[in-house]
């Protein structure tokens, strides 16, 4: 309990001090209820549910904690399907501990679906909420064949990794140069999950859990990233259910335009919008090719710029 502590206050030392400075701000302006609504849908529905588990289960006692791990008889056989949820957003118990892990995952949470990877929503809730699904999907199909590596079949700390993994590639990606902090140690923010996972090792911790989460957020990144850019496949697509469910309201992302960039400048960081949104059609960009008399048969095609978009709090 001791070390889950000293985790739990160190891993709140490393968020990005701008976000802490802002989430400060905003409760003391606005108010408990305007901070709740600036979330969100998505990191909303999982803050109240995470927070209606603990107080359920370690204040009222209306309910036991023994009903939110999970385990594949139940849900097959007796039909407790709420154990898929429940065990990612069990926390613990009513303690400091669960306070501090509480704060990271909303922070977290809220900054990824601000500004996810655009899997085809638009970089909108829906596109976060396919990255949780499946990032649970992954979880378990883990435990299917690796059934002791979670003990009882608690999910949360191997899932607040891999969503501090997936934000980390992302700031590796779009904002290279942002820092984290954790203590005194200033450090860029695309190595924060290292530095928990060394914090854990030299302490002594248990890391199965955040090599778990490393491993499932580094397939996430290669799918909707790598994969798309390098090979021209685009493997994870968020759903047209999700897009409706979530982002109904939301109007369809128009065509980034792209910059006159010089000719002697390089390649802009890659545009976060450029997957379209559900209901826009996905036409395939193939490229300019060389003109004819342009160049020698040995000149390469340069290739084409892209805005890079970056979020602005």
């Amino acid at each position: 309990r001791a070390l889950s502590s000293s985790r739990a206050f160190a891993s709140l030392l490393s968020a990005d001090s701008r976000h802490i400075h802002t989430l400060r701000r905003t409760m003391s302006a606005n108010g408990p209820q305007e901070w709740f609504n600036s979330l969100g849908v998505v990191t909303r529905w999982m803050f109240t549910t995470s927070l209606a588990l603990t107080i359920l289960s370690g204040v009222l006692g209306t309910v036991s904690a023994e009903l939110f791990y999970y385990d594949i008889y139940l849900v097959w056989s007796r039909f407790h399907v709420w154990r898929l949820v429940t065990s990612f957003l069990y926390l613990g118990g009513p303690s400091i501990p669960f306070v501090i892990r509480l704060y990271m995952f909303v922070m977290y949470s809220k900054i990824y679906e601000s500004d996810p990877f655009n899997t085809g929503g638009g970089a909108h809730s829906s596109d976060y909420a396919l990255m949780l699904l499946f990032g649970m999907g992954c979880h378990i199909v883990t435990h299917f064949f690796l059934p002791g590596i979670f003990g009882i079949g608690f999910f949360s700390t191997s899932f607040l990794m891999y969503l501090v993994y997936v934000n980390a590639k992302h700031c590796e990606v779009y904002t290279p140069q942002l820092e984290a902090r954790y203590f005194l140690f200033k450090f860029k923010a695309k190595y924060l999950p290292w530095v928990l996972l060394a914090f854990d090792v030299c302490t002594g911790g248990p890391v199965v859990g955040d090599l778990i989460g490393i491993v499932l957020g580094h397939v996430y990144y290669v799918l909707v990233k790598e994969v798309p850019d390098q090979y021209g496949y685009t493997v994870l697509k968020t759903p047209r259910f999700l897009f409706e469910f979530f982002d109904r309201h939301t109007a369809a992302p128009a065509p980034a335009v792209r910059a006159q960039a010089p000719a002697a400048a390089t390649t802009a960081a890659p545009s976060r919008n450029s997957f379209p949104a559900p209901g826009v059609p996905n036409r395939h960009n193939w490229g300019t090719g060389r003109v004819l008399g342009a160049g020698g048969a040995g000149q390469a095609r340069q290739p084409a710029n892209r805005d890079r978009h970056l979020h602005a709090e």
